[in-house]
């Protein structure tokens, strides 16, 4: 009786341990969901010319100091980034801010340069929910949303996760 049992618990254990094995080899197809169309169909932003790029939406704000303290942030990021690889696109929260501060901030911090889409009635904005600024949106090189963050962000952190999206450094970046 005792030896049928533990033939019974031992044969468990074997299927346990070569189903749980096979269970843990069998990996899931990644989810993707190409939100560029989708971003583009609520509101006059066109991601088409962005796509098969890591692509960054940053919200921003005139009249928040963290959005301003992080756009020169963004600047070298465009700056120390293979174009072909990477498309930073700073969204102007507009509601109840006018095109002259916005364009006086663009002029201070030598922006003139940077892909710049005005949010006009913030219909991107709030139609993510965004209330706060600044706030980055990262979508991968096939559209997916791949993260997103509010707040600051240093450079060195900034390069790092866009690298393993897939965007490339410049071979002769100063940090």
């Amino acid at each position: 009786m005792f030896g049928k049992r533990l033939f019974c618990l031992w044969t468990v254990l074997i299927l346990l341990l070569v189903g749980g094995a096979a269970f843990a080899q069998e990996q899931e197809e990644p989810l993707y969901f190409d939100v560029t169309d989708y971003l583009s169909s609520i509101s006059k932003l066109d991601l088409a010319p962005y796509k098969g790029k890591v692509i960054v939406l940053q919200f921003y704000t005139a009249a928040s100091q963290e959005s301003v303290d992080q756009l020169p942030v963004w600047q070298k990021v465009v700056q120390n980034f293979d174009p072909e690889t990477l498309e930073v696109i700073l969204v102007h929260a507009c509601e109840g801010e006018g095109q002259p501060e916005n364009d006086q901030l663009i002029r201070q911090l030598k922006l003139e340069g940077m892909n710049i889409f005005e949010d006009e009635n913030c219909t991107l904005c709030h139609t993510l929910g965004l209330s706060q600024y600044p706030v980055s949106l990262f979508l991968d090189q096939g559209g997916s949303p791949a993260s997103g963050y509010s707040g600051l962000i240093t450079y060195a952190t900034l390069e790092a996760f866009l690298v393993k999206l897939g965007a490339v450094p410049l071979t002769d970046t100063n940090h």
